[in-house]
C-alpha cells in the first residue's frame, strides 16, 4: 500500500521484470516512487504531485472520466495517446471544444509592477485608473497531458458533454481512483518513453542544473506526473512583488480560459528532462492502468 494526496493507493498489478516501490513524499505534496525495470538495469524516480486541491471540494462525488472514440478507451485500447499543450494550442484541425490559443499561457494584470515602477523613477501621482496594462506568462516547457473530466450527474448530460468537446466521442470511460491512475500512467509513461526519440534537449541554466541533480543521484531517469482539476481564469491574478509567475509555475498547465469551464477538466500532465518532441505520443496500457477504469 502507499499513499497519495493522504489517500492509500493499493498496486492493481504486479509486471514481470518491473518493481515499483514508494520512496517517500515531500512537504509540497509530491509523492516520489521507485520505478525499477531489472532486464534493463535501469532505475527511474517518478514524482505525482496533486494540484489545484482546493477546487476539489463539491467535486469529490463527482465521477472522473475519460470521454473518447471506443476504440480509445483506456478500458479497451491497448495504447492510449497523450498530446503537448502546443498541439492544443496550436493544431489547426481541432474542434472547438478542443483548440485553445492559451493552453500553456496565462494573463497577469500588471498595473500594479506598473505603478511601482513609475513611483520608482520619480514619476509620482499617476493615475492609476487610467493605466491598463497586461502581460502574458506562459511555461518553459510544455508537457504531455491526458485531458479527463468531472461527468454531470445525468448520463445523458454526460454523453451530451462529450459530443461537444469533440464529435467522435461516444464512450466514458471512468476514471475509478485519480490516484491510482496517476501512478499507473507515470509508470508506463516511464516505460515507454525513449528521450533519444520522443524528447530534444533544453538549453539553459536549469536544465543544467536539474541534469548535474540527476547525475549525483541513484536514478538514470526522472519522471513527472501532475494532476488535478483545472482553474478556469481569463486574468490569473496580479503581478505586483515580481514573484507571481513563480508561484504560478507549477499550475500553468492547469489553467483555462472561462469560455472552457463548462468542461470540468481533469487533467494528467507527464513531463521528463527534455522538450517533447513527438505528439501525440503513444503510451501502452498496462494491466496495472487498465484495471484503474471502467466503462460507463
Amino acid at each position: 500500500m502507499s499513499k497519495s494526496g493522504g489517500r492509500s493507493i493499493k498496486r492493481c498489478t504486479t509486471r514481470e521484470g518491473i518493481s515499483v516501490r514508494e520512496a517517500g513524499d515531500l512537504d509540497c505534496g509530491k509523492m516520489l516512487y521507485e520505478v525499477s525495470d531489472h532486464k534493463r538495469q535501469e532505475r527511474s524516480l517518478l514524482v505525482i504531485r496533486r494540484v489545484n486541491d482546493a477546487l476539489l471540494p463539491g467535486r469529490s462525488v463527482r465521477h472522473v472520466v475519460r470521454f473518447s472514440k471506443r476504440e480509445h478507451s483506456p478500458c479497451i485500447s491497448d495504447e492510449i495517446r497523450v498530446s503537448t499543450l502546443a498541439h492544443y494550442r496550436e493544431e489547426e484541425n481541432l474542434e472547438s471544444g478542443q483548440r485553445d490559443p492559451m493552453e500553456g499561457r496565462v494573463k497577469l494584470d500588471v498595473v500594479p509592477f506598473v505603478v511601482r515602477s513609475l513611483s520608482k523613477a520619480g514619476i509620482v501621482g499617476a493615475d492609476r485608473s487610467s493605466i491598463s496594462a497586461m502581460a502574458e506568462y506562459r511555461a518553459s516547457q510544455d508537457p504531455w497531458v491526458y485531458c479527463t473530466a468531472f461527468s454531470p450527474r445525468n448520463e445523458r448530460d454526460a454523453y451530451r458533454l462529450g459530443k461537444r468537446i469533440s464529435s467522435g466521442n461516444d464512450t466514458i470511460t471512468k476514471v475509478l481512483d485519480v490516484n491510482a491512475f496517476a501512478l499507473e500512467l507515470g509508470v508506463d509513461f516511464a516505460l515507454a518513453l525513449d528521450e533519444s526519440i520522443h524528447t530534444k534537449a533544453v538549453s539553459g541554466v536549469s536544465s543544467l542544473l536539474k541534469k548535474a541533480r540527476l547525475a549525483s543521484s541513484e536514478f538514470q531517469r526522472v519522471f513527472h506526473v501532475n494532476h488535478g482539476p483545472v482553474a478556469y481564469e481569463d486574468i490569473s491574478g496580479t503581478l505586483d512583488t515580481g514573484r507571481e509567475p513563480v508561484d504560478l509555475a507549477s499550475k500553468i498547465g492547469f489553467i483555462k480560459p472561462t469560455s472552457f469551464s463548462y468542461q470540468s477538466e481533469y487533467r494528467f500532465t507527464l513531463e521528463t528532462l527534455g522538450e517533447p518532441n513527438i505528439s501525440p505520443l503513444s503510451i501502452p496500457v498496462s494491466d496495472a492502468l487498465r484495471e484503474c477504469t471502467s466503462l460507463m
